[in-house]
């Protein structure tokens, strides 16, 4: 039970930090898709490597789940406080220490940690309803 919780905060951990790229990713991905559907066969045929369908069809996949995950970790972190946002903010977007964010926040390096243990557990229970699978 220990290590699938353990496992599963990681898989979680691994979406916070990259939470920008995965937005990033998002919107290349559909202009991606937006310039193959608007192009011609004869020109999709000549510049793209694979069959345009096949093409699309894994653009249309990929968008999918990357927007998946975005809504989901976006949704997830709607429903933290103001403190456990901050928290995020600065542990996972900024990629600061323990240390550091206690000096910000004015507080322990424990009660850091006692956040981040809260934070996680309030994730994992709001992500319970979805398949967690790390694609790293």
């Amino acid at each position: 039970m220990r290590k699938s919780k353990q496992r599963k905060i990681k898989i979680i951990e691994h979406y916070l930090y990259n939470f920008n790229n995965y937005k990033i990713a998002q919107k290349n991905l559909l202009n991606q898709l937006e310039l193959l559907t608007s192009c011609s066969n004869d020109f999709l045929t000549d510049h793209v490597s694979q069959r345009p369908e096949k093409c699309i069809r894994s653009l249309v996949s990929r968008y999918e789940k990357t927007t998946f995950i975005v809504n989901t970790v976006e949704s997830c972190l709607e429903r933290l406080n103001n403190k456990e946002k901050e928290f995020i903010h600065y542990r996972y977007y900024k990629n600061l220490s323990v240390d550091r964010i206690s000096r910000i926040i004015d507080c322990s390096q424990s009660s850091v940690f006692l956040l981040r243990r809260n934070t996680m557990d309030k994730l994992l229970f709001n992500l319970n309803n979805y398949k967690l699978e790390n694609d790293s």
